[in-house]
């Protein structure tokens, strides 16, 4: 590989991270770090999550951009990462739609309130449990797949 082709690939690496990054920033900030309006009036602009979200995942494009990853450390990693985002988006919106629609408090003023409550539980504790759940079926999946097709020798 020529220095050429090895900026473009860095630098393309690099750039496509962050893209995706401040996409997954902008989609989370409100769920993390929004509690309320802004106290003077006004608009709340994002600038939390896409700055986060850009550093970490230029990070791992930087550390992990170069491992070509096979077998059931690939397929493993992809599938935790979908479970997680599973987790979190099912815990925001469904576990939390849920629970408050079940608690006594959920129906008057207070509506807002329990549910951004119940949203944050959901994301807590549905990182975990997606990456669990992704995880098992990475593996499950590795399984399978080798069952169907063994390797050659």
């Amino acid at each position: 590989m020529g220095t050429t082709a090895f900026h473009n690939a860095f630098f393309g690496r690099t750039l496509i991270w962050a893209v995706a990054g401040t996409i997954l920033g902008f989609i989370i900030e409100p769920l993390c770090f929004w509690d309320a309006p802004p106290e003077g009036g006004g608009i709340r602009l994002p600038v939390i999550g896409p700055t986060l979200g850009a550093g970490i995942c230029i990070a791992f494009a930087l550390f992990l951009g170069g491992v070509r990853l096979q077998g059931v450390v690939k397929h493993t990693t992809i599938s935790t990462v979908v479970g997680i985002l599973a987790g979190v988006l099912i815990g925001a919106s469904l576990f939390a739609a849920i629970m408050t629609s079940l608690d006594p408090h959920g129906g008057g003023v207070l509506h807002g309130k329990v549910f951004a409550a119940y949203q944050h539980g959901g994301i807590i504790f549905g990182i975990p449990i997606g990456a669990v759940c992704g995880m098992t079926a990475g593996i499950i999946y590795t399984v399978l797949h080798r069952k169907r097709h063994p390797p050659a020798t």
